[in-house]
């Protein structure tokens, strides 16, 4: 799954979102018609009334890099399992392989995660910090 190992308020939603707009892509309203009455629902109006501080011009480099930032944390969350798996038992060569390419996607990809201000952490809709970054 999308961001395994990683877990975030409302990321299962992301998830969910994520998947279902690969299969078809579909408007704002379609989504939160698919999600009325419900608290995921409420949380995507809240999300889809939020004015964003970003402009619309830098929007889709702002969902890129949220998007770059989550993968890096569920490489994280693959280290930190494998590094687990090793104090348990020996890895096989596969996991080893796996731990070192990691590793060293590491040392060139540092990712700071922003405040986690926005919506769904209970920040107001006007403002602020992406949700859930």
């Amino acid at each position: 799954p999308a961001w395994e190992g990683v877990e975030l308020p409302g990321l299962e939603l992301l998830r969910e979102v994520a998947a279902l707009l690969r299969e078809r892509p579909l408007p704002a309203g379609a989504l939160l018609e698919r999600w009325r009455d419900t608290p995921q629902g409420e949380l995507l109006a809240r999300v889809a009334r939020w004015r964003h501080p970003v402009p619309p011009e830098g929007a889709e480099r702002e969902f890129r890099d949220i998007m770059a930032w989550l993968d890096q944390q569920a490489r994280e969350a693959r280290i930190r399992a494998l590094l687990e798996q090793a104090r348990e038992r020996p890895l096989g060569p596969g996991e080893k392989a796996e731990l070192q390419a990691l590793l060293r996607r590491r040392g060139r990809m540092p990712v700071e995660p922003a405040a986690d201000t926005g919506p769904e952490a209970g920040a107001e809709p006007g403002g602020g910090e992406p949700p859930g970054a």
